[in-house]
Order: C-alpha cells, then structure tokens, then sequence
C-alpha cells in the first residue's frame, strides 16, 4: 500500500501479486507419478545443507526407522548444496547410516525432477521455511510430504491429507510416519493421488 502511494497507483491501476511457485512447464510429464522401485523405500529431502534446514532432526528420525522399525531397505536423498554440520555427519556414521543416506549435491533442474520422481516420499525438517517450493514440486508429483509444522509448510502441507505434519524436533514422530508409509502401500497411493 505505501509503495503503491509512492508510485501514484490509483483505484484504476491493475497491480498482479507475483507470489512463490513452480513452472508447470519445467516438468516432464513422463516422470509424474512414475512407477516407483520396489526393491528400496526413497525419501527426499530437498533443501540447503545449513542448519536452519534441521537436517539433524532427520538423521535422528532415520535411525529410528532403522533401529526400533527395523528397516534397512530405505535410500534417503539430501539435495541442495552447503555441508552438513560435523554432528549431523558424525550422527550418520555413529548410526551406520552411510549406505542410506545419500548427498547428491545441488542438481539441475532435470536431475532433481528426475530424482523427485524416483521417490516415494518427500521429507523437510525445517525450523522455519517461507514458502518451500521442495513441498509444492514434491505434491506436483505425486508424492506425499512429512514436515515440520512451521509456517509455509503447514501452508501446503494439510495434515492427515497429503502428508503429515510434525513438531519441530520429533524425529520419533517423523520415524513413525516414514514408517507408516513404508508398511502401507495402499494408504501411500491414497495421499499420493491427493497430493496434487
């Protein structure tokens, strides 16, 4: 409104808000919704490696799902560029985790759309987010999320619909829904075909 005042907007000037999204366009339809692998459960994560990102918190639930759930078959994809925190790596190694975590780096466009639609599940253990345009490419796709319950994911995220939403450092939450998707088949297809 002060802008517009500045500027000498009238009642009659046509302003269009130009929000946070994604290209429809960018997306090959080949990929969406893409027979997923059978022989291992693949979560994304897609976000900077920083810790405003809480990759920790993730790692934490990983070795729950490993431990007390006692899956193994499962590859987890970090994408985004950064590093991890030395006691996020040192967790992964502690937990024996290294053969299902996977750092792909930052990827190109077609790589990470690829990789997206190559997976089961989209994950984002944020401590705040803006408007995570990891959740709407991952819901574009067909996948169901889990995230942090913070402003911006919560947004996109309807709990119980697409996905679950978590507090922030419940990993053994965030265990128990990756589990839950994992030992449903049928409950996965259901929030998958609402996610979109």
């Amino acid at each position: 409104l002060l802008l517009s005042k500045r500027l000498n907007f009238d009642l009659k000037a046509k302003l269009f808000y130009i929000g946070n999204g994604i290209n429809f366009g960018e997306f090959n339809p080949n990929f969406i919704r893409m027979e997923k692998p059978q022989h291992s459960f693949n979560i994304i994560c897609i976000a900077r490696l920083e810790p405003i990102k809480n990759h920790h918190m993730l790692v934490k639930a990983l070795k729950v799902l490993k431990e007390k759930y006692k899956v193994d078959n499962f590859k987890c994809y970090l994408v985004g560029e950064g590093h991890l925190e030395m006691k996020t790596l040192e967790l992964i190694e502690n937990s024996h985790l290294e053969n299902n975590i996977i750092l792909t780096g930052q990827l190109d466009r077609e790589d990470l759309i690829k990789k997206i639609s190559e997976c089961h599940i989209s994950v984002l253990t944020s401590y705040k987010e803006g408007k995570p345009r990891s959740i709407m490419e991952s819901l574009y796709m067909g996948l169901p999320c889990i995230g942090t319950n913070v402003i911006g994911t919560n947004e996109l995220i309807v709990d119980k619909v697409n996905g679950f939403l978590v507090p922030v450092n419940d990993n053994e939450k965030m265990a128990e829904y990756i589990y839950y998707f994992y030992s449903n088949p049928d409950s996965l297809k259901e929030f998958s075909d609402r996610a979109t």
